[in-house]
């Protein structure tokens, strides 16, 4: 009588199938790599998203609010090690990145300067469709409100927040903060540091051409020569 046989390679493949049908998890073919190209029809080597995703010390409106976040708002948040989002429209159901996707922050004196790597993938195709055709190109925060004092500037008041704690940022098609943006990039091409990216005038003249309404202008100005 021959001796039984001994299996040291693993399950045989018939077995694997056959465990894989019953698990309802047989495996699936291999989604294929996405490819994204710029403007210009150049296919992008390492395709991303930047832009500004909130401007401070610049008054805006908001549910029928004018709101002002000041400079240093969003230093705390950035380097609470918590996790923040990409969002579609702030719908909760609609992320589409967030940290663990590469998503990062840079507090900058203009505002809050955000980038994230496009993935080769389904979600990556529809961030990189949305920003590209201008259906999605704005930004927008959403934040905890930690510290802020109501002002009167102008005979209006404005909400004057001192201290935010960031949520996600969504993709929109119309921001709350007039000149939030984002835009396609290779970041074969960007300065690996975001804070210095921010910084260059190239870096905000991504930006397409927005209107702010003179009232906002107004007490923008109103609040920056209270600061003086």
């Amino acid at each position: 009588m021959r001796a039984p046989a001994i299996y040291t390679g693993g399950r045989p493949r018939s077995v694997e199938r056959f465990i894989d049908r019953a698990r309802g998890t047989a495996r699936q073919p291999s989604e294929p790599k996405a490819r994204f190209y710029g403007s210009d029809g150049r296919e992008l080597k390492r395709p991303g998203i930047q832009g500004f995703a909130c401007l401070t010390e610049k008054a805006f409106e908001h549910q029928g609010r004018l709101v002002y976040f000041e400079a240093a708002a969003f230093v705390d948040t950035l380097h609470d090690g918590r996790s923040k989002s990409v969002l579609f429209d702030h719908d909760a159901s609609r992320q589409y990145g967030g940290s663990s996707a590469g998503l990062v922050f840079a507090n900058t004196v203009r505002g809050l300067a955000f980038r994230m790597p496009i993935a080769s993938t389904t979600d990556g195709r529809a961030v990189f469709d949305n920003v590209k055709d201008g259906q999605r190109a704005c930004v927008s925060v959403g934040v905890a409100i930690e510290d802020f004092k109501t002002q009167n500037i102008g005979g209006y008041d404005v909400d004057v927040i001192a201290r935010a704690t960031l949520k996600e940022i969504s993709l929109c098609r119309q921001g709350a903060v007039p000149e939030t943006f984002a835009t396609i990039v290779d970041l074969e091409d960007e300065e690996p540091d975001l804070w210095l990216a921010a910084r260059a005038p190239r870096f905000a003249a991504m930006k397409p051409a927005s209107n702010v309404d003179a009232r906002v202008k107004r007490i923008t100005e109103a609040l920056a020569r209270l600061k003086a």
